[in-house]
């Protein structure tokens, strides 16, 4: 399959990367101290809705989970290379017609960092997920379909410190999901390469001025035969500014430009903006929200992409020395809108606009029994409203034991 080759590529040449960190260290020593790392984590979740549907179709399930790990940690002095590995089985009291009851997945990553010259640095990473998790792939969001697949991350990065002022980054961004099931597949099978330039002016020690720019082509499955590929560019300046110690703000403004390969859709070009805040309002409470309004691929079938307002907040409080709490949300607005140059009636499509509104509200306690065993609780509730897509509420309950060896 031309996708696997691609994940197959891209993962001998993030690891060749890697392993060439280690070569360049000609006679520079390995540190061991405890480069081998063992954990396990035993997992329970309960969901009052599966499979993410509407409320006259909601079937509640218990999965569990147990995940063993292994991280073998290596550092010299002018590099590192870190690799995991955990396989899991999930175990599901109540699976659908489509679902198994049991399941292996597998999770695993390597990354590394090496200094080439003062003021030069290279990295790169893989993450490879075999999973029906619904929360990996947008970062913890959402995933509407509850099915197994493949998500594999690669990326190559370069920085160099142009003077004591000045520096620039350099990064390339590889993400390739594809689902197990062909009926899944077919629809909602993705594609995407990045690459980004990031140069940054340290204007003061406090303050920091930066230009970015981005160029990413999309590609989806589609089995209707409209085309969904696209490709969009990204321009924005901003500014950074280090309030106190504790504290630094930032925004950012700019344009994306989106270009479809389906000759019939218009091309568009949206604002860009983030702002964001992050930092301790004490030593034992730690913040960070972020505004961001753009354009992204799409959630909902058959369209590409959507114009979106993304508002996300985090909190960490370490209530007591053994006791941690934290509280996160995110509301994202989204406005899909389809405008063809040819009559819509030559197409098989019945909704070409809609706006869709996603909340999702999370809150964890986490008891540290020892620096090695701790034991959380997680509820989560997710919301969604929408034009273009099915409607669905969510509540999810998990309790999650680990344990460091």
């Amino acid at each position: 399959m031309q996708a696997s080759r691609k994940v197959l590529v891209w993962s001998i040449s993030v690891i060749l990367l890697c392993s060439g960190l280690i070569i360049a260290q000609e006679e520079e020593s390995v540190e061991v101290v405890k480069p081998v790392k063992l954990s396990l984590t035993l997992r329970g979740e309960y969901t009052d809705n599966r499979d993410s549907l509407s409320e006259d179709d909601e079937e509640d399930t218990f999965n569990f989970y147990v995940k063993p790990r292994i991280d073998i940690n290596l550092d010299w002095e002018r590099a590192f290379l870190d690799f995991f590995y955990a396989p899991s089985w999930r175990y599901k009291t109540d699976p659908s017609d489509i679902q198994n009851e049991d399941e292996f997945h597998h999770d695993l990553g390597v990354k590394g960092e090496r200094s080439l010259a003062p003021g030069l640095v290279i990295r790169a990473s893989e993450k490879f997920d075999l999973t029906d998790d619904p929360s990996i792939d947008e970062g913890g969001t959402f995933v509407r379909r509850d099915q197994s697949y493949i998500l594999n991350r690669a990326d190559v990065g370069l920085n160099y410190e142009l003077s004591e002022t000045w520096n620039v980054d350099l990064a390339v961004h590889h993400m390739l999901k594809e689902y197990d099931k062909d009926e899944v597949a077919e629809d909602s099978d993705e594609d995407l390469t990045r690459g980004t330039a990031l140069l940054i002016n340290q204007v003061t020690p406090t303050f920091s001025l930066f230009g970015m720019g981005s160029f990413s082509t999309y590609g989806f499955e589609a089995a209707e035969g409209f085309e969904r590929d696209f490709d969009s560019a990204m321009f924005a300046v901003g500014v950074e500014n280090v309030v106190n110690p504790g504290l630094r703000i930032g925004a950012a403004a700019g344009i994306q430009t989106q270009d479809y390969d389906d000759d019939r859709v218009d091309s568009d070009d949206v604002p860009y903006g983030n702002v964001w805040l992050a930092g301790r309002m004490n030593p034992d409470n730690r913040l960070r929200l972020d505004v961001t309004h753009g354009i992204r691929d799409a959630d909902a079938y058959p369209f590409a992409s959507q114009e979106y307002t993304d508002v996300r907040a985090r909190w960490d409080w370490d209530l007591l020395p053994r006791v941690g709490v934290y509280a996160s949300g995110v509301y994202r607005f989204s406005d899909y809108d389809v405008s063809f140059d040819s009559p819509a009636d030559e197409t098989d499509f019945a909704v070409f606009e809609g706006d869709e509104t996603t909340s999702i509200v999370e809150g964890g306690i986490a008891y540290r029994f020892s620096r090695k065993t701790s034991l959380t609780l997680v509820q989560r509730y997710e919301d969604v409203d929408s034009d273009v897509a099915e409607e669905y509420t969510k509540n999810s309950t998990k309790l999650i034991f680990g344990r460091e060896f």
